[in-house]
């Protein structure tokens, strides 16, 4: 007979789990996310949040360590639902970087999904949209190619494939004698 993996009371023959267990866990990771969204989106509070959600954690069988997830979780969907207008205005920036720099996340914790990479394209086609010239991505090594006086690098990709296109001459004849 196996123990709940939730509250560690016996779940029944070959069985891991209450139903009942998985659902309030499920409920409440989604409480927790959602939450975080609503702070992440300016409209919740992010003073308390953090020990709100441990305390949620505690009664719906989520671990302590999740935490931190379910923070990082609602920033992404916070970005996400601003991005889907296809324009990030200041004021949504702004939420955005106050949530992550209270938390003290790194951009590499918010990148785990590609979405503070979204996020940042969204914050340079807005200075393009407004006529600004951005000047948010830096290089620590020089570039292979140079610019003109009136250019400027504003994004680079990393790790792509570069492609080029050869022609190949095929010579086919006789040689007179």
């Amino acid at each position: 007979m196996g123990n709940c993996i939730y509250c560690g009371k016996p779940a029944g023959f070959l069985r891991k789990r209450h139903r009942e267990c998985e659902e309030k866990h499920k409920n409440t990771w989604n409480a927790m996310v959602f939450k975080a969204k609503e702070a992440a989106l300016g409209i919740g509070q992010i003073m308390n949040l953090e020990r709100e959600l441990h305390d949620l954690a505690k009664e719906g069988y989520v671990s302590q360590d999740k935490v931190k997830e379910a923070l990082i979780l609602g920033w992404e969907e916070a970005a996400l639902h601003f991005l889907e207008d296809g324009n990030l205005d200041a004021q949504e920036e702004d939420k955005l970087v106050a949530y992550a720099n209270y938390f003290g996340f790194t951009q590499d914790e918010l990148d785990r999904k590609g979405i503070y990479m979204r996020f940042v394209q969204g914050t340079v086609l807005r200075d393009i949209l407004e006529g600004k010239v951005p000047q948010r991505f830096k290089t620590v090594e020089p570039l292979p190619f140079n610019f003109q006086k009136s250019e400027s690098l504003i994004w680079a990709f990393s790790n792509v494939k570069y492609y080029e296109k050869r022609t190949r001459r095929e010579y086919v004849g006789e040689a007179t004698v």
